[in-house]
């Protein structure tokens, strides 16, 4: 009998204003994966189609660690933190992008106050997270634009 090793992984690249400021792994946590076995078992469920970001721990530049047992961020980055995905499929990928426009999910200014978060859901508001990853903040100021593939 053949083994295969399934290794569920996920990347982010994240653009402001058009140009690429962070590209960082994530982490799939234990509610994505028991919602993957899930729809490997049955096909049933709720699509993944949501991206939220956050502000993550005020104390800090950065979000706390993920860890598997993650079922939400830390802090939403307020109105219109929760945006609808564009989703494409290749061979081995599956794509998730959302977008900010400017005025959605707008950061403060000041140190530990920028986005540093972000998650996949299957629903808005709640949901199940499927991913989780925190990055090195990015001040988003209302007439800029965020996109997070």
């Amino acid at each position: 009998m053949a083994h295969d090793n399934l290794k569920i992984t996920g990347a982010l690249t994240i653009a402001k204003n058009g140009k690429v400021v962070r590209e960082v792994n994530n982490l799939v946590v234990t509610t994505g994966l028991t919602w993957l076995a899930g729809r490997m078992a049955t096909g049933a469920g709720t699509d993944m189609g949501y991206i939220e970001i956050g502000t993550g721990d005020p104390t800090t530049s950065i979000g706390t660690t993920p860890v598997a047992a993650n079922t939400a961020l830390e802090n939403t980055a307020g109105t219109g933190a929760r945006q609808t995905t564009a989703i494409t499929t290749s061979t081995t990928d599956v794509v998730f992008v959302g977008v900010w426009a400017a005025g959605e999910g707008t950061s403060g200014t000041a140190v530990n106050s920028g986005i540093s978060e972000a998650g996949i859901f299957d629903a808005t508001p709640g949901g199940n997270m499927l991913a989780r990853t925190v990055f090195q903040e990015i001040f988003k100021g209302a007439s800029d634009s965020l996109t997070i593939t």
